[in-house]
């Protein structure tokens, strides 16, 4: 397949170029697939920060729990972007890493319910995400026990592999679902070179825009 999911900056410049040759109806065939895969009840999220059915809001001011809002989730994307950096990894794993979380708090799991009113859990959720979409993805995992490391001993090398498996079965296993990243690479290629006079500076600058707007919608 020429359009791969978690490729280096480099692959995906090769790929982004060569998959204008591909039959437009080819990749229309597998934009289409994504979408009906995307709208299954496995791979969609629920407004889970706004949706109070989810955990009840008096009981938690009454405890003082923090719950999960959008800036607490605003700031672990941002954490984990920058342990992508870091690391060189690809931003589009970060993608992946954030569609397990939101689809994992979007589930009836006991633990992801714990998660959307307990920072420590949603963090905990949050690091096991990228932790498993680094395993899946990218060419070199990152180890529990640096993981722990990484958490300044909030969570130990056994609570991380613990959350994976609560992570794993509220997903039912269901980890290769297509990201925002995924529908940008398709659409690119149906774009003729024609339209940008064979020059492939001006393709890779609407590639880098669009996937910036991409990342910004995250």
């Amino acid at each position: 397949m020429l359009l791969q999911m978690a490729m280096s900056s480099e692959e995906e410049i090769a790929s982004l170029l060569e998959s204008t040759s591909v039959q437009a109806s080819v990749i229309v065939d597998r934009l289409t697939a994504m979408q009906r895969q995307e709208r299954t009840p496995q791979y969609t999220c629920s407004d889970y920060i706004g949706d109070e059915s989810k955990y009840n809001v008096h009981i938690c001011r009454q405890r003082h729990v923090q719950s999960v809002d959008t800036e607490s989730r605003v700031k672990m994307i941002q954490w984990m972007y920058e342990v992508s950096d870091f690391c060189k990894f690809n931003r589009s794993t970060v993608a992946i890493s954030v569609s397990f979380l939101d689809r994992f708090l979007s589930t009836n799991h006991p633990i992801a319910g714990e998660a959307i009113h307990s920072m420590g859990k949603y963090q905990l959720s949050a690091m096991v995400c990228l932790y498993l979409a680094v395993k899946m993805y990218e060419q070199m995992a990152i180890d529990p026990t640096l993981l722990a490391e990484i958490s300044k001993g909030c969570y130990t090398e056994q609570a991380i592999e613990e959350m994976e498996k609560d992570i794993l079965m509220a997903l039912g296993w269901r980890i290769s679902g297509p990201v925002s990243h995924d529908f940008i690479r398709h659409m690119i290629a149906l774009i003729p070179s024609s339209a940008y006079n064979q020059d492939e500076t001006i393709a890779m600058a609407l590639y880098d825009f669009t996937m910036f707007q991409a990342e910004l919608a995250i």
